[in-house]
Parts: C-alpha cells; structure tokens; sequence
C-alpha cells in the first residue's frame, strides 16, 4: 500500500487530529464509530476550502444527505495517535457525488483505514433527490477537475 498519488495530494484536502481516550473501546482500540465523524469532519473542511458553505445551503433547504458509506481498517489505532484524514472527490453524478477518504496514522506511519462515503442533493420540503448538484455549485468549476480515481488517493496501482 503507497501513498497518495501527488495528483491526489494537490486534489484533496486534509485535516489532523490526535485520538482522544472516548474514542477508543474497552481493549484500547479506535472504536469503530469514530471513522463516521472523522470523514465528516475532512468532507467539511473539503466542502469549506473550496467555497461551499454548506450550512448557508442548508438554510435554504439544500443538503448532502449520505446514501451510503464504506470503512476498511487496515491498521491498528489507539489513544493518543496523531491521524491524518484526506478527502478527495472521486465520482461527480448528477444527483450524487462520491467522496473517497484515506486515514494515516502519523504516530506509526501506517495506513490506518479507508473509505467512502455517496451523497445525495436533497430538498428539504418535500424530502427527495434532486438532480441539481449544480445548484450546490459541483457542476462548475472548480468541481469538475477535481474528481480522481479512489485508488489514487489510497495510494494503489
């Protein structure tokens, strides 16, 4: 398993944060829960770094709803590592869009785990899918270039 592609690097976004006692389980592992909230918190910053507010979104009704999400643990994680968590655009639909995630434990140098998570443009009233992923700006740029192959953020052949 290698690192992120440096096309990869330029694409996505990253943010840190150190494993904190609550997150681990009675063996002193990550606790499992932990991967959903770590991914929300690097699709924010991603969201945030490129000029989607997604909450001024919300206000008027818009939101990314998760259809579905993906965790892969590749590695051993416990209390007190520093972790890495990037994000990349990996598939840009019309009503939904693919964001893929990769986690590295900076503590250990590994790969810690891995990722996916597709949203949905949803209204609030009544509560549906849209096909107006532009109306979220993800059809302009600079969405478009952004989108990568899943395996070059994590680093595979």
């Amino acid at each position: 398993m290698g690192s992120p592609t440096p096309h990869a690097l330029e694409v996505s976004s990253a943010v840190r944060t150190r494993v904190t006692f609550s997150e681990t389980d009675a063996v002193g592992a990550v606790h499992h829960r932990c991967a959903v909230v770590w991914f929300e918190r690097a699709r924010e910053a991603y969201f945030r770094e490129r000029g989607v507010g997604v909450a001024s979104y919300a206000a008027r009704g818009l939101y990314l709803a998760v259809r579905e999400l993906t965790v892969r643990y590749d590695s051993f994680v416990s209390y007190d590592d520093e972790l890495e968590i990037r994000v990349a655009l990996t598939h840009l639909g019309r009503v939904a869009l693919e964001l893929s995630y990769r986690v590295d434990d900076l503590t250990t140098g590994a790969l810690a785990l891995r990722g996916t998570t597709t949203m949905v443009a949803v209204e609030a009233r009544p509560p549906s899918p849209v096909p107006v992923l532009g109306r979220i700006r993800f059809d302009r740029q600079p969405f478009v270039p952004l989108v990568i192959p899943r395996a070059a953020l994590w680093g595979e052949d």
